[in-house]
């Protein structure tokens, strides 16, 4: 179990069902906001304290994290339980590479291993998963996460002729040195402290479909727009 003393303020995945965050003032009339499982939700610590213990948040990624290591758990079982013939079939079938029949705890590459993580997660989050997919860092930092997220997953979108013949990855082609990354109609991105409907404005003007920004909070349009 968390020890409540290492638990800080900041950004959680709500797990929790349902839950409403109180945004009214002392002295003002009651307001809350709702959010649901899978929102990433801003605590102080002491929320963030009740929270953890109650089991209702967990770190963001760290879902995806424990299902990707279980994925490769349960996959290195199998594996181990084959015959040596086939586990060493299975090993140079993934690698390309001869092996002695014997599993290597790295025998997997480290795309297998990449999830891509939810939309509502940061852009560091983001970042991370496109390194995993095979883009450099450098390139992954110069886009904005809407964009990033638009590349990473155009892919399970595009037809199968659209992917590189070379390679056969269906890893987001990482941007060219250099590339355009937006012109000069792009809207001035507003600061933190504009209202919602301000935000609400800008999303709609970068390509955000009206119906799915109006479902999102002002927190959860700026981490999707920057």
């Amino acid at each position: 179990m968390t020890d409540p003393n290492t638990v800080t303020a900041g950004d959680y995945e709500l797990v929790a069902a349902l839950w409403d965050q109180q945004v009214s003032k002392p002295g003002e009339p009651f307001d809350f906001r709702r959010y649901r499982a899978g929102d990433i939700v801003t605590l102080d610590v002491e929320e963030a304290r009740r929270l953890v213990a109650a089991g209702a948040v967990v770190p963001p990624g760290s879902r995806q994290k424990a299902a990707a290591e279980a994925a490769r758990a349960a996959y290195e079982l199998a594996l181990a339980q084959l015959p040596d013939s086939i586990r060493r079939e299975v090993l140079e079938t993934q690698t390309g590479a001869s092996v002695d029949g014997v599993s290597a705890p790295g025998a997997t590459s480290d795309r297998a291993e990449a999830v891509q993580p939810p939309k509502a997660a940061s852009k560091d989050d983001w970042v991370a998963y496109a390194v995993a997919s095979g883009w450099s860092e450098a390139d992954a930092e110069k886009l904005t996460k809407k964009d990033l997220i638009a590349r990473l997953t155009e892919s399970d979108e595009a037809p199968d002729s659209a992917a590189d013949p070379g390679d056969g990855d269906d890893a987001a082609t990482p941007p060219a040195d250099g590339a355009d990354q937006g012109g000069d109609d792009v809207p001035e991105r507003p600061a933190n402290v504009a209202d919602e409907e301000t935000w609400l404005a800008y999303a709609i003007k970068r390509g955000v479909p009206e119906h799915e920004a109006e479902q999102l909070s002002k927190q959860e349009l700026i981490n999707l727009l920057t």
